[in-house]
């Protein structure tokens, strides 16, 4: 550009920061995991046992309090110790467990899912309740109540078809779909008391049934993975591109894409606002908490290994749900919601101390914002000084041509505000920037940086500028700044 020179610099992006998720306990149960094959079972004295497919088609079942005292604290370290294996002896595509006999509603059935069959296994008994043959192969599995039927269902997807069964194994719901099923669950969408059923599936459709009828159809970019209901009308839902994100019905709330592949989401109130997140856990050992409202990240944690699955269970029978994170390799770890009954200053009380639930959630997130406000101050004060007493080296050039160089800085609203001055009649360049250009440049102001005595070239002050719009809507933005002289 005439006798301009740039040089660019890497435009850092401003990323939210979220707080670290610590574990209340973690284990390692020294045994693989298969990417979405575990559930929780409550088979007998309704204690929680965590479920898992392994390799060589087996199933193998932990139950920490087995031989103890059920008021314990904490789920036992020693995983070998309470491990039971079961040999199914087929390759397990869906697996899940719910009180499918009405007559024994405190105990949980045991469901595997395999290309060409439904098994249906009492654990304590160890038992068969029923096998039965599935003709389209099981891919998906949940269970509840679906639409008008009063019975417990065990309802599986396959190839292009959706079945319910009861707890003889007999075929109480039958529906089709487009292709063939990826993911299931159950939602009272239209919030009539009724379930209705989310269908996911490879023609990257998501389906909602009313009984056996279609009420919704929303097409996604690639093929569903996981759906997952949150509360009320609210689901998430995850596809095979590494796509994550929330419906309200058929209306996308938001949504966010990584270059990583999802494997598994679930909905839980971690950060105790009343409303559950959606949690989400990744083929890089991610595990992602975000807000149900705009999708931002609220708590994370990570893993050796990729993330094979996410549950929710009260597992250390204390009576507070915790969630529960599973990698491929075995490695468990359960977190509880942030502490409710913490102390705080509230603002205007005087310095004492009061529970946090007394505290309003916008007071907390004017505090945290202020708090914020004032770290980013504080650094661009640092910033500045170092600028001050480290003045940028410019190379001569002839008298009255202006001299440009690109920098990239990350500018906060207000600092700008409390940093600017008056200069734009004093700065001319060559050649003539465009009209958009200028448009930009008379809309701000300047910040001087130096005065220049050197004797080739007439004494003047650098401005530095930059070019782009100041959002009102981000605390804080990327810009392009420049450093010019101008003429005299």
């Amino acid at each position: 550009m005439g006798n301009a020179r740039w040089r660019r610099r890497h435009v850092h992006k401003v990323m939210s920061k979220a707080n670290q998720l610590t574990p209340a306990f973690q284990l390692n149960l020294n045994n693989q995991i298969q990417q979405g094959l575990a559930t929780f079972g409550k088979y007998a004295k309704k204690q929680p046992c965590l479920t898992c497919a392994t390799s060589g088609g087996k199933v193998f079942i932990h139950n920490p309090h087995e031989k103890t005292d059920l008021a314990v604290s904490q789920p036992s370290t020693d995983a070998n110790a309470h491990i039971q294996y079961l040999n199914i002896n087929r390759t397990i595509t869906a697996m899940t467990a719910g009180p499918l006999d009405p007559k024994k509603p405190g105990d949980d059935i045991l469901l595997v899912g395999t290309q060409t069959n439904l098994l249906a296994y009492d654990v304590m008994k160890n038992k068969d309740v029923f096998y039965r043959e599935v003709a389209d192969g099981i891919n998906s599995m949940t269970f509840g109540k679906v639409g008008s039927i009063t019975e417990q269902l065990a309802i599986v997807g396959g190839n292009c078809s959706i079945q319910g069964f009861d707890s003889e194994g007999n075929e109480l719901f039958w529906t089709v779909t487009g292709d063939n099923v990826t993911a299931l669950a159950l939602i009272d969408i239209d919030e009539d008391q009724l379930n209705e059923l989310l269908v996911g599936s490879e023609d990257y459709e998501i389906r909602i049934f009313q009984n056996e009828e279609v009420i919704s159809e929303t097409t996604e970019t690639d093929k569903l993975l996981a759906l997952s209901p949150l509360y009320s009308t609210r689901f998430g839902y995850a596809l095979g591109n590494g796509t994550i994100g929330v419906y309200d019905r058929a209306t996308r709330v938001w949504r966010f894409k990584s270059k990583h592949g999802v494997n598994c989401i679930h909905g839980h109130d971690l950060d105790s606002d009343g409303a559950p997140e959606l949690i989400s856990g990744w083929a890089n050992g991610k595990v992602e908490v975000r807000s149900d409202k705009n999708g931002e990240v609220v708590f994370r944690d990570s893993f050796s290994s990729a993330v094979a699955s996410i549950l929710v269970a009260d597992y250390r029978m204390d009576g507070r749900d915790l969630v529960m994170a599973a990698s491929v390799s075995g490695d468990v770890r359960g977190y509880l919601p942030v502490d409710t009954g913490a102390k705080v200053i509230a603002p205007g009380s005087g310095g004492a101390a009061v529970s946090d639930a007394s505290v309003s959630d916008e007071t907390l997130k004017l505090l945290l914002q202020q708090k914020q406000d004032l770290s980013f101050q504080i650094q661009k004060f640092e910033e500045l000084h170092q600028v001050e007493q480290h003045p940028l080296p410019l190379q001569d050039h002839p008298p009255g041509s202006p001299q440009l160089i690109a920098l990239d800085r990350l500018v906060g609203q207000r600092f700008f505000s409390l940093f600017t001055f008056p200069f734009l009649s004093r700065l001319s360049l060559s050649p003539p920037l465009s009209p958009f250009s200028l448009s930009v440049l008379s809309s701000h102001s300047f910040l001087p940086l130096r005065r220049s005595t050197s004797a080739s070239r007439p004494p003047g002050t650098f401005y530095l500028f930059m070019s782009g719009w100041l959002s009102p809507s981000l605390p804080v933005v990327s810009f392009r700044w420049f450093l010019a002289s101008p003429h005299p």
